[in-house]
């Protein structure tokens, strides 16, 4: 939750001074790499489920190598998971500050939402 809450503070501090579409377009992007990464995630998931299978298989029939592809997979699969949940907090955190200013139709009510509530409790 704290790097959440970093990210969201960093978002809404170069939102202050955006243009609304240009924040529409930040966040559509935010949305589109959310959807992606999870894709890659179920993917993942699925290939990590058979080279799992394959890894028990292979076990259970004393053939079990280093150089197995399964066991590759699966290395694969918790580093891509590891680096995609990180992506995904940052820009689920860029997302909803683009949400929260989008609410916000000047530049000064962006200011002053930031320096009135964001800022006093990062500080």
């Amino acid at each position: 939750m704290r790097r959440y809450n970093k990210y969201y503070y960093k978002a809404c501090e170069s939102y202050v001074s955006l243009r609304t579409e240009d924040i529409i377009t930040r966040q559509l992007r935010s949305e589109n790499i959310i959807q992606t990464n999870e894709v890659l995630i179920k993917i993942g998931g699925m290939l990590f489920f058979a080279a799992l299978f394959w890894t028990t298989r292979l076990a259970f029939a004393n053939a079990l190598f280093l150089t197995s592809w399964s066991l590759y997979v699966i290395i694969f699969y918790f580093v891509m998971l590891l680096i995609c949940s990180r992506i995904i907090r940052r820009r689920r955190a860029y997302s909803d500050a683009a949400e929260i200013m989008l609410q916000f139709q000047t530049e000064e009510d962006r200011l002053r939402y930031f320096d009135e509530k964001l800022r006093p409790q990062f500080d």
